[in-house]
């Protein structure tokens, strides 16, 4: 059998291919190239002997250190030692200008034993490979990553593939667990109908949707979004369905969450009290609240969408347009107050920016405004008050507010004078009523007015001519339009009528709720005026007069008399003042208490008054003390006005069970010698009312050497307070004797001032003087230990023991240490206690006769004596006498000196020793001067004396004590023990003033 030796291809057939071949024998030679191998080669820069044709293709790749070359060799080998029929290798070669991929195969030529090596130029390939690759890894990661969960469905609704972001939403372990599954399982039922028709829009190659709740794997409720689409096939038609379903739980939370929200911001806009509207950029109502339709009186179908300034042109042209602007350009919020007359009212306006437009609340203020007036004129008429306006301006103001508050109405406020009402303010009222409306009654019936102020309440008549009780006064009126009428009456606070407040309208009818409470704020109003102006009038006539006797007061005499001079000046006529004084007034309420001496100056004043010419003033300037200014007077006119006076006082004032006697003094000054100014003829009345009280003359007229007695007196006051350090008073003792013998049993201290200029001065003018400095205090201190150290000193000296009787002014025995002082003086000198006799003034034992029965107690307790000094002319109740620790009544020498028979004092002095012997009490007669006082009062029981007809007083060095010659022990001295005083509880101490003196010259 023949073999034939196999040949490789032709050269034309390798030329024909487009990609590089070269033909290797089994010893992988290469036999031949083809015309794209040789082009390559050179192309590439392989320089080869003859393209590489007798060179081992195997030593090529066997010679590189390339990972590709070497796999080249090992597949190549593989194919040439028969193990494989084939390789495939694609492997990437480096141009010199790029970087390009080739795939290398090495095949079997059966018939001949080589093997053909072709290198094909893939790069075009291998980069559509690697962009299909990156899409489809582009696509992998977007499906991976995706929010969403994607899914891909057959046509018939199974579930063919689901992303890894779908399984996590769903909840889904794995997808093996629903693959295969109807799409339809994983959705609630009530969405199934949504379900079918969006698989059936996309099996029609349009997109299906639905939305709804359903739960995942694992029970969670969520809201998806759902889109269903075919996806494409090579014939147009969709072989798969692709269904993405979004997870909108979230975000259908939050619109509803908004939704309710809005409706929640709507039902609260809708239940505000103020409007409120919203408008878009363009000027346009997007948003109005119920309260906005009724204050714009617009509903909202007729606004929205609507511009602003063409629903209400009026706004466009004002502070509405320019504030809404200035919001937009300045996105500040702005709040302010305008009125819109097209609406008749008066608004409060917030406006906000938001976004591109604005939010408005505003509010109806129109009665806030109304009232704010009205407050700027309560406060106007309030300030006109406090001012002390004139009363009918001020009412007239009220009535306008009233009047501007209810436009078409008539106020009118009248004023109770007299038991009527007078018409004082009605600025709308014609002239013609003002007669008709004044003087009007206050009883039922008497018009409208007249009747509400009888009532003490409102009276509305909605029909002035159906009202009986306007009907006669509507008579009496001309033509008119006042058809209504509502009258209140203004009472004080203690509800006694102050006047009537009316308010007519021109219509019947009735007067609303608000009508009558802003007529109550007014008719208070008016009653703050009237009462101010009615208090103003009180507290002048208070400021000028006396509050006890309706008399004028020191500041009204003050300016009376001050108005008299500036006319004398003028006119040449003369002045007169007079200054009154009551005598022992004090005793008065001291005795009888103060509100019997409240109704004796209420009597005096009225006889005062009733003396008086016409042009006079009679004025009370203190307590006890009056003043009268008589313009045009002289001195004789003063004289007879002051004997007037006098006269009058000395009337006895009949009171509640008794009769009480009053003196005065009167002080006369007269221009142009008691002066020309006030404060002068002031000074030189009260001189000359001094001199009379001194001298007991009832009246004296001012001269110049009153003037000088008043310096004395200055002066002797200011030697006075040095006078013990200066050791110039003295002690000097009238004897006390018994009437039966005449024996000397005790004696008086009475003081003496001795001053080396002025020389012996009258106790009688320092005393008074001592009393009102106070000094009567030291003094009086001084007399007691002085006298007691004198007693002491004459029981020393070998005389009787004596028993010394030693006044006690009124500021003494009213301090508290008084007694406490008595008893250490005492203490201090020796002086036995049973020998020590305090007097008294009967003034100062009733006044507060309690306490001072308590002190006298104290004091008798220390064994001291306790006597009444001028009895009988006090206030001495017998019922507390009766209860006093006393031991002896002093009797006045008043008494004693008019004892010549007939005399109206023989019964008063009986009775007093009569009264004294019942109480177990002693007596002493004070002012014995003749043998028949003496002789009288023997025989009327008395049981000692002292006086002139004894002795004087006496210094403690005179003959007239070492001389005496009686001596007799306390028993035979003529003391009787007093009674003891019953038990009383402890009382206030009187302080009223009483000095300790003689009666002697």
């Amino acid at each position: 059998m023949t073999h034939t030796v196999p040949t490789p291809p032709s050269q034309a057939t390798l030329d024909a291919v487009p990609a590089s071949l070269a033909v290797l024998d089994q010893h992988g030679l290469i036999v031949e190239v083809n015309r794209a191998w040789r082009q390559f080669g050179e192309t590439n820069g392989l320089r080869l002997p003859d393209h590489g044709v007798g060179t081992n293709y195997m030593h090529l790749c066997l010679a590189s250190e390339a990972p590709d070359a070497q796999e080249a060799a090992r597949g190549i080998g593989q194919v040439l030692c028969g193990k494989s029929e084939s390789h495939l290798q694609v492997y990437r070669c480096q141009a010199p200008d790029e970087e390009r991929w080739f795939q290398l195969r090495a095949t079997r030529i059966p018939s001949s034993g080589h093997v053909v090596v072709a290198h094909e130029d893939v790069t075009d390939r291998k980069l559509i490979e690697q962009a299909l690759r990156q899409q489809v890894e582009f696509v992998r990661g977007l499906v991976a990553s995706s929010p969403d969960c994607i899914q891909v469905l057959d046509l018939d609704g199974t579930l063919l593939w689901m992303n890894e972001g779908g399984q996590r939403l769903m909840e889904i372990e794995t997808f093996e667990a629903v693959r295969g599954q109807p799409w339809w399982t994983l959705w609630p039922r009530e969405l199934h109908p949504d379900l079918t028709r969006a698989l059936e829009a996309a099996r029609e190659g349009k997109p299906g949707r639905f939305q709804g709740y359903s739960p995942t794997a694992k029970g969670t409720l969520k809201f998806w979004d759902v889109v269903v689409t075919p996806i494409s096939g090579v014939e147009g038609q969709p072989p798969y369905l692709l269904a993405t379903s979004r997870d909108l739980t979230a975000l259908r939370k939050a619109e509803e969450d908004a939704l309710h929200r809005a409706e929640e911001t709507a039902r609260i806009l809708n239940s505000i009290q103020e409007g409120f509207f919203a408008l878009d950029s363009k000027w346009r109502f997007s948003y109005l609240n119920a309260r906005a339709e009724a204050l714009l009186q617009r509903s909202a179908s007729e606004l929205l969408g609507r511009g602003i300034w063409e629903a209400f042109p009026q706004a466009l042209h004002g502070t509405f347009s320019q504030q809404y602007q200035a919001v937009v350009r300045e996105q500040r919020s702005v709040c302010f107050q305008e009125y819109y007359a097209p609406l008749n009212m008066w608004f409060e306006v917030n406006v906000y920016p938001h976004g591109e437009g604005l939010a408005v609340y505003f509010q109806n203020i129109t009665a806030r405004k109304a009232e704010e007036q009205a407050h700027q004129d309560r406060n106007a008429i309030l300030e006109m008050t406090v001012q002390d306006k004139a009363l009918p301006e001020i009412l007239d103001h009220i009535a306008q507010m009233v009047e501007r508050q209810f436009p078409g109405h008539t106020c009118t406020i009248m004023v109770e004078q007299g038991g009527r009402l007078n018409l004082v303010a009605a600025p709308g009222l014609p002239p013609a009523f003002r007669a008709v409306l004044s003087g009007i009654e206050i009883r039922e019936g008497a018009g409208i007015c007249g009747t509400a102020v009888a009532r003490k309440e409102m009276v509305v008549a909605e029909d002035l001519l159906t009202e009986p009780a306007a009907a006669r006064y509507l008579r009496q009126l001309p033509p008119h339009e006042l058809r209504a009428c509502v009258s209140l009456p203004i009472l004080d606070g203690d509800e006694a009528p102050l006047g009537a407040l009316a308010l007519y309208a021109t219509t019947p009818g009735p007067f609303s709720a608000q009508t009558l409470k802003t007529l109550n704020k007014a008719r208070h109003l008016s009653a703050v005026a009237i009462e101010r102006h009615r208090l103003t009038e009180r507290l002048v006539h208070q400021a000028h007069h006396d509050g006890l006797t309706g008399l004028a007061n020191r500041r009204l005499f003050e300016k009376t008399l001050r108005g008299a001079l500036r006319a004398s000046e003028q006119s040449g006529l003369p002045v007169s003042l007079l200054f009154i004084d009551l005598d022992e007034f004090k005793n008065v309420n001291d005795s009888l208490g103060h509100h019997v001496g409240d109704t004796v100056l209420g009597l005096l004043a009225e006889r005062l008054r009733q003396c008086m010419r016409p042009q006079d003033t009679l004025a009370r300037i203190s307590g006890d003390e009056f003043t009268v200014v008589m313009p045009g007077a002289g001195e004789g006119e003063a004289r007879a006005a002051a004997q007037r006076l006098l006269e009058a006082l000395a009337l006895p004032l009949a009171l509640p069970g008794r009769e009480l006697y009053l003196s005065a003094s009167v002080g006369i000054s007269v221009t142009p010698q008691g002066g020309s100014d006030a404060e002068t003829m002031q000074k030189s009345a009260d001189f000359a009312m001094y001199e009379a009280k001194q001298r007991k003359t009832g009246l004296s007229v001012f001269h110049p050497g009153l003037a000088e007695q008043a310096s004395r007196r200055f002066e002797l006051g200011r030697y006075l307070r040095r006078a013990i350090e200066l050791r110039e008073l003295e002690v000097h003792y009238q004897p006390v004797v018994q009437l039966e013998d005449q024996r000397v049993i005790g004696a008086e201290a009475l003081l003496r001032w001795r001053h080396p200029q002025l020389g012996l001065v009258s106790p009688a003018e320092f005393i008074p003087i001592a009393e009102e400095t106070g000094l009567i205090v030291p003094i009086g201190q001084w007399v007691l230990y002085e006298a007691c150290r004198q007693g002491v000193m004459w029981a020393r000296q070998g005389q009787p023991p004596l028993r010394l009787a030693v006044n006690v002014s009124a500021l003494q025995f009213e301090r508290p240490d008084f007694v406490d002082m008595v008893a250490a003086c005492l203490r201090e000198t020796g002086f036995p206690a049973q020998y020590l006799e305090l007097e008294l003034t009967e003034r100062v034992v009733m006044h507060h006769a309690e306490g001072a029965a308590q002190r006298m107690q104290q004091l008798r307790d220390l064994g001291v004596s306790i006597a009444v000094d001028d009895f009988g002319t006090g206030y001495s109740s017998l019922s507390y006498l009766s209860r006093l620790p006393l031991n002896v009544l002093k009797i006045d020498r008043s008494f004693v000196s008019r004892l010549q028979a007939p005399s109206s004092s023989s019964p008063v002095v009986r009775a007093i020793i009569t009264l004294a012997r019942s109480l177990g009490l002693e007596t002493v007669a004070e002012g014995v001067e003749t043998p028949e006082e003496l002789q009288l009062l023997r025989q009327m029981g008395g049981h000692l004396a002292q006086g002139y007809l004894f002795a004087r007083p006496l210094q403690a060095t005179d003959p007239f004590w070492q001389e005496r010659a009686v001596s007799a022990p306390p028993e035979a001295s003529g003391r009787r023990p007093a009674k003891a005083a019953p038990s009383s509880g402890p009382a206030r101490p009187d302080r009223t003033l009483r000095a300790a003196s003689d009666r002697g010259p």
